[in-house]
């Protein structure tokens, strides 16, 4: 599960049409799992992803859903290490993570629960703006999040229309750009549910 020679993973075609046609599904695996390509090459950007905190059959899911999709013709490759790149790499500045995901990882089964919460929050990587312990954080080449504590003083509704409009209960407006509201709130209202129980549980 080495790292061997830096590779840079910069956005590609991810239909059949695209370079994933010629990977198997455990290789797709292991990019996001171990942020590793089908060589074995370090991807420093896949390496910095929550998404290998997601379980085996979420992860499955994920390829599959990928393996559905039509075919695009847009000529995309994982492209060689520039200069750059190297050089922002051995000064640290493309984050990653040092640790090693399990090689088996089952998740709590979905539902409106505080488990299923710090199973999504885990993998959806708050921590990375917020604070590993959602305490505030950040910071960087990342925005500095607040603490992520004060979700106990609001409702479930109120947390789910947050994410949903962007507007928490007090009426402040979320940065799209700091804050990716848009995307969690295409959460169902039973994951948005299970995340607030998760971070309003927090002491």
């Amino acid at each position: 599960r080495g790292v061997p020679p830096l590779a840079i993973l910069q956005p590609i075609n991810l239909t059949p049409a695209g370079p994933l046609k010629d990977w198997t599904d455990g290789e797709i695996f292991r990019a996001i799992r171990d942020g590793a390509d089908n060589t074995g090459r370090r991807l420093p950007v896949m390496s910095a992803q929550r998404a290998r905190y997601m379980s085996d059959e979420d992860l499955y899911s994920v390829i599959a859903y990928l393996r559905s999709q039509p075919p695009v013709q847009n000529e995309t490759s994982l492209p060689k290490p520039s200069y750059l790149a190297v050089v922002m790499d051995g000064a640290g500045m493309v984050p990653y993570l040092a640790d090693l995901a399990p090689d088996t990882i089952v998740g709590p089964a979905p539902g409106a629960t505080l488990e299923y919460g710090q199973y999504l929050v885990r993998y959806m990587g708050c921590d990375e703006c917020h604070g590993a312990n959602y305490t505030g954080g950040g910071g960087g080449v990342l925005p500095k999040g607040p603490s992520l504590r004060s979700v106990k003083g609001w409702t479930a509704e109120g947390f789910a229309s947050a994410m949903r409009t962007g507007k928490t209960p007090f009426g402040r407006q979320l940065d799209s750009l700091q804050m990716p509201w848009k995307v969690y709130g295409r959460l169902t209202d039973g994951e948005l549910t299970a995340v607030h129980k998760y971070l309003a549980s927090l002491n």
